[in-house]
């Protein structure tokens, strides 16, 4: 997988949250259900690993990227750029 760069700083932000919401609703014991944003859902994902970064500025402009990684109750790993993550519940 191939993680999207950002440079939009509200979308770095909302970036941000998706992971820290997978973080603290990931651990319960039915996990959350994250909702992409063409519409696929995963239900029941429990936070496995997160990953997120920048590039230091190198070029003239910041760039963010994160991902995490989540597994399902029937034990399928799932590996979700967070910029297309558009609801965690």
């Amino acid at each position: 997988m191939i993680l999207q760069w950002v440079t939009d700083p509200k979308k770095a932000a909302e970036m941000a949250q998706r992971i820290m919401e997978i973080t603290t609703k990931g651990f319960g014991p039915k996990g959350c259900t994250i909702t992409l944003e063409d519409g696929q859902m995963i239900l029941n994902a429990k936070l496995v690993a997160s990953n997120s970064g920048n590039n230091a500025g190198q070029g003239g402009q910041w760039a963010y990227y994160g991902s995490v990684t989540v597994i399902t109750e029937d034990d399928i790993s799932h590996l979700i750029d967070a910029s297309t993550i558009k609801r965690v519940s």
